[in-house]
């Protein structure tokens, strides 16, 4: 098979191919899209299996850029785990690793890492969980008033110690790459939503993230109870689709919270399980969840309603050191029937 490098004046056909893949493609064009409109696409190699029927992509950076290696594509189905393996393999050379890889649906990712007879072979590790995509149809999107003694802004260079400090991996991070280089590319590149109060103080923000999904959701914990999290997610949600994006977010199938926050936030659920994240040409040993809200924001604004914390010691959480949105929370019975009976109303 011989791997190919779509073409600038090919891209408005690989767009329209992408969008009828609709939903198994939705990471995949998003990224493109992103890319694409930001001008970025140059620092990017985009390959194909085959041209112009297209069955597997991978959009990968084309040099080390002092961040984390990132690669974001599409894949038809399980019977194209080789391909994909083939342009993963071609795409991470010349990165150091590891590398990360995201866009597939969990069958494509099973099958890909099933094709190695162990381990101790298999260049790829997987997410050890599965994700739901979840997409914000714009009439969705329904405004929420600030509260008095806030206002909106965006996230700016200036907010860069705050996001870091309030970012519980950043320290995991710095040992792979700079957090701070993460953040600058990507607060400097892609949307984003800061609330601040009054006096310049930044309490909450968001922003959407390199593949395409919004995340980094953060509340600082005493401003909880003002429903900033949501204000903030609607805010930026509403911000992408006035530019004419696709909203989604990733959210790990186990995290009732995150699951309650979107549904509630008026996100629709995919009927398609995504698998975030498998690593390749080099293996970190961290484990992954991925949901796209804090927890610490989701059990502040959550508590609103309930009147106590749900929260799980930071030491005890499973960890991811390029997508913030990283939590496993073990709900008890009790937190599941309050999350039907009173979150859901």
């Amino acid at each position: 098979m011989a791997v190919r490098e779509v073409l600038p004046e090919e891209y408005d056909d690989l767009d329209q191919k992408l969008e009828k893949e609709l939903p198994l493609s939705i990471l995949g064009l998003v990224h493109f899209r992103l890319m694409r409109s930001r001008h970025l696409l140059r620092e990017k190699m985009v390959l194909v299996d085959s041209w112009p029927d297209v069955s597997v992509l991978v959009i990968v950076d084309r040099q080390m850029r002092g961040t984390v290696p990132f690669a974001a594509g599409f894949c038809r189905g399980p019977d194209f785990a080789s391909t994909l393996d083939t342009l993963i393999q071609t795409a991470s050379k010349g990165l150091s690793p590891p590398v990360y890889f995201v866009g597939c649906s969990t069958d494509v990712i099973d099958a890909l890492i099933g094709q190695y007879k162990s381990a101790n072979t298999c260049p790829f590790r997987k997410d050890h969980s599965n994700n739901f995509v979840y997409a914000l149809p714009a009439e969705n999107i329904v405004p929420l008033a600030m509260p008095d003694g806030f206002r909106e802004t965006e996230l700016t260079e200036r907010h860069l110690d705050a996001v870091i400090k309030a970012w519980p991996y950043s320290e995991e991070m710095d040992k792979i790459a700079s957090v701070e280089k993460w953040f600058r590319y990507t607060i400097s590149n892609f949307p984003t939503v800061c609330i601040e109060t009054d006096d310049g103080r930044p309490v909450a923000w968001e922003m959407q993230q390199e593949y395409g999904g919004l995340g980094v959701l953060h509340v600082e914990p005493e401003y909880g109870r003002n429903k900033l999290g949501s204000i903030v997610s609607r805010t930026l949600a509403k911000k992408l689709t006035k530019e004419g994006q696709l909203v989604f977010a990733c959210v790990d199938e186990s995290n009732v919270p995150s699951i309650a926050f979107h549904e509630k936030n008026g996100y629709v659920r995919s009927p398609i399980l995504f698998t975030a994240f498998p690593i390749t040409a080099g293996l970190y040993s961290m484990q992954y969840d991925v949901i796209t809200a804090e927890p610490d924001a989701l059990n502040n604004e959550l508590s609103c309603l309930h009147g106590s914390w749900f929260d799980l010691p930071r030491q005890s959480r499973r960890s991811s050191p390029l997508l913030d949105n990283s939590h496993t929370l073990e709900m008890t019975e009790e937190i599941s029937r309050w999350v039907n009976a009173e979150l859901m109303e």
